[in-house]
């Protein structure tokens, strides 16, 4: 059912088929720190140190699973992952440096507020900072990150910046009138990245 391999230093380049020659989630590969598992897609996982990977996808796409959060990264995109905090949120490496600085902010505060009262006010805070830097649609891909937030008022904020940014996704909104992440993120696929 899955081809799953680990690496434990240096690097390496894969190649897997997109749907429906290789089913997505096929072919695995597990880190110290997380695991890389592929939609039908090319990519490079290095591991700078054993605490410290680096994805860079060049087709298709991955998602990156480490305990504290889940990344989806589309091709042009990567994503750093450090032992402890996690996976970065992904950027398009074209993105502008205002935004790669926006995002790695919002990152500090995410991290810092796990463990401090009031730690959605602190996202709150990056993700309007990461809004003013969202200019063209590929930009949406740190928003839809902020989807899945666990506090509703982040998520209504970010749901609020990709409306601004790329419009709402057909179909019907959920229950709680917003659309599901997934909705959201099979829109952007096609319309944005």
């Amino acid at each position: 059912d899955q081809a799953l391999f680990s690496l434990q230093r240096g690097s390496l380049e894969a190649r897997v088929a997109p749907p429906p020659a290789v089913p997505p989630g096929f072919f695995q590969i597990d880190t110290g720190i997380g695991r890389v598992i592929d939609q039908g897609c090319s990519y490079e996982l290095s591991l700078d140190t054993p605490e410290r990977a680096h994805v860079r996808v060049t087709e298709g796409a991955v998602t990156f699973v480490f305990p504290q959060r889940t990344v989806f990264v589309p091709a042009g995109a990567n994503t750093i992952v450090v032992a402890g905090t996690g996976p970065s949120t992904p950027l398009f490496e074209a993105c502008t440096p205002e935004l790669r600085k926006a995002v790695r902010y919002y990152d500090e505060l995410a991290e810092k507020s796990r463990s401090v009262k009031g730690g959605a006010d602190m996202r709150l805070k990056g993700l309007e900072i990461v809004r003013e830097h969202c200019k063209d649609r590929r930009d949406s891909l740190p928003l839809w990150h902020m989807l899945r937030d666990d506090d509703e008022t982040v998520r209504l904020q970010a749901e609020a910046a990709l409306l601004e940014l790329v419009g709402p996704p057909p179909g019907p909104k959920a229950k709680d009138e917003h659309w599901d992440p997934e909705v959201w993120l099979g829109y952007l696929r096609l319309n944005a990245w």
